[in-house]
């Protein structure tokens, strides 16, 4: 009997990793072309990470971490200054437009009229550096929808995004002590823009290659 059931709930476990896009391979064939709209775009942020890898004397953690703190609100503030999130979303579009193409799984549009919409939620974007003098990296997380014309769900997902940031020396990025700080402030708002816009291009891309692969 507990052979029995195991089996059973193994069985089980299969049935739901092989059927959880089971509706979306379904319906994509006959999705035709598939329109893009992004929204949710936040504000960026930074978290610079913490002192774990060098102390563990609170007194000293509590001043690294004010300190942290401080240039996370410095460098937030430049990036927010400097970039556009309206036209992130618009690079994120981009991305997935080159990325899918003719298709498959589906065709991308430009036409705004009734046809299925893939949504695209941008629920985070920003800096995040693993741990005090890593390499930092841009993230991104995209929440994916695709409806068909009829607005009937047939696709749900989500993708973080992460890419290093600069090309920092390899001695620096070896000895952990990248300095991600003085990089940002290096960087013109120009480069701001372009560096997140050319990031969130490549999350597009990458979220077409999941979805051809969820597509079967």
């Amino acid at each position: 009997m507990i052979k029995n059931t195991f089996i059973l709930a193994i069985t089980g476990m299969l049935a739901m990793s092989t059927g959880c896009h089971a509706k979306f391979k379904k319906a994509a064939p006959g999705l035709g072309q598939v329109k893009t709209k992004t929204f949710g775009a936040p504000r960026p942020t930074v978290d610079l990470g913490g002192s774990d890898t060098y102390t563990n004397d609170n007194l000293l953690d509590n001043v690294v971490s004010a300190y942290q703190m401080g240039r996370e609100a410095e460098l937030e503030r430049k990036i927010i200054m400097a970039v556009d999130p309206e036209s992130v979303g618009w690079a994120l579009e981009d991305g997935v437009a080159n990325g899918i193409g003719d298709g498959p799984p589906f065709a991308w549009t430009g036409d705004k009229g009734r046809n299925a919409v893939l949504q695209l939620e941008i629920q985070e974007y920003g800096i995040r550096v693993p741990n005090l003098g890593a390499q930092g990296e841009f993230t991104y997380v995209v929440k994916m929808r695709i409806y068909t014309a009829d607005a009937d769900r047939v696709y749900s997902g989500r993708i973080r995004c992460e890419a290093p940031i600069g090309d920092p020396k390899v001695f620096s990025r070896a000895f952990g002590g990248v300095n991600n700080v003085r990089q940002i402030k290096q960087m013109s708002d120009g480069e701001l823009q372009q560096a997140f816009e050319t990031m969130a291009s490549y999350c597009g891309d990458r979220i077409a290659a999941r979805l051809r692969k969820h597509a079967g």
